[in-house]
């Protein structure tokens, strides 16, 4: 137990003194049923932290954090914060409980992270009516010089995250994006005005750099459309019935036209690609791959590549467990 306490001391912060262990676990009911925070949150309460809370986190110490909330605590009577590193990631993630006891899911974002709640904010200009009904978007927004701070209403407590994520959500976004006039076609030499090819090219991943320009020239042409970027996350919700679709920061507008399929699927055989990550990898290994779970009637094997190369560039870890080691 003592091994577990940093951990949770780091995740799970209370940063007022007057919230009530009772209103602690009534948040939990707040979280989908299977969700990893809520198991945590319950095994935290369920054990000898239940009774000495405040023992262990009299004050909450991260002034950094103090110093966040402080010039938002208008919208909120008090927090809950599960964070990770701050002072890597430049962010937090708080439920709030306002003023008349509503809770609602709070991320305040700041530093060079705030590009990424920039691309949440901007993506409803790309959505068709479909598409925009199945997203979970923030409700309000609140801007400064130094933070940008989104707040969203809280899913019922009935959701569910889709372990298995239909193909079908690629299709949706195929049609949004040939209504709206987004699907593009380009060759390799323009993806350097993309950041997310910029980004790849500045990975430590050499050697399968090096294969995938063996396979494609720089005449070649490619696909690519608005995209969210990280369905193989767990990013699908099922609400009562209906899907959601959350946390759209990684979205791009000039993502490969194989994007949300491919990481569909790397989210759907998750388990298979991590009990292999520590396999070295070869062209064999991504052909098995490809064969097994990429329709070759809708994707070309260089387009996989691409696809593998856009999640390798923002920094997907499926992705890079699919070329550990990578040698041709």
């Amino acid at each position: 137990m003592k091994n577990l306490t940093p951990f949770l001391g780091n995740y799970f912060n209370l940063i007022c003194g007057k919230f009530e262990t009772t209103v602690l676990k009534d948040l939990v009911n707040y979280y989908p049923i299977n969700s990893l925070k809520k198991r945590i949150i319950y095994f935290y309460l369920q054990t000898l932290f239940f009774t000495r809370l405040y023992k262990i986190f009299p004050t909450f110490q991260n002034n950094q954090i103090k110093s966040k909330l402080r010039k938002i605590d208008i919208l909120a009577k008090q927090y809950f914060v599960f964070s990770q590193d701050v002072t890597l990631r430049k962010r937090l993630y708080a439920i709030g409980i306002d003023y008349e006891n509503k809770a609602f899911f709070t991320k305040v974002i700041w530093g060079a992270e705030k590009e990424f709640a920039i691309k949440e904010l901007e993506v409803e200009k790309y959505f068709g009516r479909a598409l925009l009904e199945k997203s979970h978007l923030p409700k309000q927004v609140f801007r400064s010089d130094e933070n940008i701070v989104l707040l969203y209403d809280l899913l019922p407590k009935t959701s569910k995250i889709l372990n298995q994520r239909p193909l079908s959500l690629y299709s949706d976004f195929l049609e949004n994006n040939l209504d709206r006039g987004l699907l593009h076609q380009v060759s390799i030499k323009d993806f350097n005005e993309f950041d997310w090819w910029l980004s790849f090219h500045s990975t430590r991943h050499k050697n399968f750099q090096d294969y995938f320009m063996q396979v494609v020239s720089d005449e070649d042409k490619f696909y690519v459309m608005f995209a969210h970027g990280d369905l193989g996350s767990d990013n699908l919700i099922d609400v009562d019935g209906e899907l959601r679709i959350i946390d759209w920061e990684k979205s791009h507008t000039h993502a490969p036209k194989i994007t949300d399929y491919l990481g569909i699927q790397l989210g759907n055989h998750h388990h298979s690609i991590i009990r292999d990550k520590n396999l070295k990898k070869s062209p064999g290994s991504l052909c098995k791959f490809y064969s097994q779970f990429i329709d070759s009637e809708l994707f070309s094997f260089p387009e996989f590549l691409l696809g593998l190369s856009f999640y390798l560039g923002t920094n997907f870890n499926l992705a890079e467990f699919l070329i550990t080691d990578f040698e041709v």
